[in-house]
């Protein structure tokens, strides 16, 4: 099993940021969200990948978040969607 080897921040269900560190227990909803590979010492064994189109807010702000794309004016997940999608299209 991997573990995380650096700092990381991810909002919960609810929004709020929660930390977790080296050492850590990091349940799966977290670790599905940490998606940088140089936070693991591998790939999580227990990361499943899910569609895109399956994505919640909460999943969808962190790849935004995560490939530094800019949402701000999407508010429904649709909106993120397509923002995310117009922006890795632009690349």
């Amino acid at each position: 099993m991997s573990h995380l080897i650096a700092v990381v921040h991810v909002k919960d269900s609810d929004g709020n940021t929660r930390i977790f560190e080296p050492g850590d227990d990091v349940p799966k909803w977290a670790a599905d969200l940490i998606v940088n590979p140089k936070a693991w010492d591998g790939e999580p064994e227990e990361k499943t990948s899910k569609p895109f189109s399956l994505l919640n807010k909460t999943e969808l702000t962190a790849v935004a978040e995560n490939e530094k794309i800019d949402i701000s004016g999407a508010t429904t997940n649709d909106e993120i969607r397509a923002a995310i999608k117009s922006a890795r299209d632009s690349k």
